[in-house]
């Protein structure tokens, strides 16, 4: 049997199907995202749960989950675990295939939605991520926007390559796929410069 005819190649498939007629344009942002929504059904919450969730969005940014383990948190000097207050509050917990109405409320949407607040946490308090700490080369230039969440808010090409050499360090030393996703989040925001 004669495969040569069963297969396109390069050479043939311009003859065979044309030119592409696709431009830039006709590509839609696939996102089920909606801060707007999130920000709406988070202040839909008592003013306790909302306080409880900037504190958790702080925490997961700035001391990090190790195996699935939240820690806790101190609030009015009571010791609170992390995951009675993601359970009360319906948190979702991110898995990679997860998918999520537009305004459900997620660990990662808490900390992608408090990323300016946490920024300016870190600066006031002259404070850290553990991002930071143990991925960074500790430039104190971008000590404030080093922590997870900020590649939603990075803007200068200086702090997306510190950003990416940080997530580039952390896949490596991980072996889990986070450079992949930061870059996937710059090229969706239009910043993909190298």
């Amino acid at each position: 049997m004669n495969t040569e005819n069963l297969f396109i190649n390069e050479t043939n498939a311009f003859e065979i199907l044309g030119d592409l007629n696709v431009e830039d344009s006709n590509m839609m942002f696939n996102n089920s995202y909606n801060e707007k929504a999130i920000v709406e059904k988070i202040n839909s919450l008592s003013k306790e749960a909302q306080i409880e969730l900037q504190i958790v969005a702080a925490h997961v940014a700035v001391i990090g989950v190790g195996n699935n383990n939240y820690g806790s948190i101190k609030i009015n000097d009571k010791q609170i675990d992390v995951m009675s207050i993601i359970r009360k509050n319906n948190i979702k917990i991110n898995t990679l295939d997860a998918k999520l109405k537009e305004d459900e409320l997620s660990v990662r949407r808490l900390v992608r939605i408090y990323r300016y607040h946490i920024k300016n946490f870190l600066h006031k308090n002259d404070k850290s991520s553990y991002l930071y700490r143990k991925y960074s080369d500790h430039n104190e230039r971008f000590k404030s926007i080093c922590f997870p969440g900020s590649e939603h808010m990075i803007e200068t090409q200086e702090e997306i390559n510190y950003m990416r050499q940080v997530y580039s360090k952390m896949s490596d030393a991980t072996g889990g796929s986070f450079l992949e996703r930061f870059n996937r989040i710059i090229s969706a925001r239009g910043l993909n410069k190298n």
